[in-house]
């Protein structure tokens, strides 16, 4: 049963066809070896409002376990004596591999990879609404053999008022990609594939959408993140900027061959020389 309200009714009942018979589902889980904590999550197949459910809930176990450890806690199992490492602990990982789904889910998920500034990895295919998805992470990468493929949104019964609906949805659409800095031909081009058929992009075409790599505003945090990092190791260092800088650039030089030394580059911004 669809919400009585306009902006709800249309994404509610606006869905992209959904060909893939496998149910929705969300493999997550949140790592932790005592000293790095970090999660892996894999959506396959249909994209509903569960699978944004599932997705929120393991960023939300993920920031329990940062401010556990934050407090002074320990992981509740790796971090006990005699267990291995778990090296799943050191990074990120976010993967889709669906046909599409619900549009306002997939949007509630791509905004949620927005606020914690997330990639995403496509290895199987990302089709229809999946695409929302994608253009919500600030790092997307496509690996062969994945496809990524749109078509027009379609209701999936009629009403009276389908005309409207319909055009306030693709208003939505477009309002969506604008905020996640997606190039808005992207919609018009979801106009004109007809819902039965599906038009698997290049990487050009990916690249000119702004669907591949990292978006722009995420360029422009990561290198202010930098700075502030380069600033505090400075200050650390008792070194005013020109001269870290130098030395920072000396151990980019010595110390990224299989042969450095592990502490090369500690050693070069503590006394200049390897």
């Amino acid at each position: 049963m669809c919400k009585t309200a306009l902006a709800s009714l249309v994404l509610y009942c606006l869905l992209f066809s959904v060909i893939d018979p496998a149910q929705a589902g969300v493999v997550g889980k949140v790592s932790c070896d005592g000293r790095s904590i970090g999660f892996a999550i894999d959506i396959t197949g249909p994209i509903e409002d569960a699978t944004f459910d599932e997705v929120r809930e393991v960023f939300t176990k993920y920031h329990q376990q940062q401010n556990e450890i934050a407090n002074g806690g320990i992981c509740p199992e790796k971090a006990l004596k005699g267990k291995p490492l778990d090296f799943s602990a050191y990074g990120h990982r976010f993967s889709i591999d669906s046909t599409g789904g619900s549009v306002i889910a997939a949007m509630k998920i791509g905004r949620l990879l927005r606020q914690e500034r997330e990639s995403v990895m496509v290895e199987g295919v990302c089709f229809s609404a999946c695409v929302f998805v994608l253009a919500g992470a600030v790092d997307r990468a496509v690996f062969a053999p994945g496809k990524v493929g749109i078509h027009r949104p379609y209701l999936v019964s009629y009403t009276s008022d389908a005309r409207h609906e319909i055009e306030s949805a693709l208003r939505l659409m477009r309002d969506y990609l604008r905020e996640m800095d997606v190039s808005p031909q992207l919609a018009d081009d979801m106009i004109a594939v007809e819902p039965e058929d599906n038009r698997v992009l290049t990487a050009s075409q990916l690249a000119s959408y702004g669907l591949l790599g990292v978006d722009r505003a995420e360029k422009q945090q990561r290198a202010i993140d930098q700075e502030v990092r380069d600033l505090e190791e400075a200050k650390a260092l008792g070194l005013d900027r020109r001269e870290y800088n130098r030395r920072k650039s000396r151990a980019k030089l010595l110390c990224s061959g299989p042969e450095a030394s592990p502490d090369c580059r500690k050693m070069i911004l503590q006394t200049g020389q390897p």
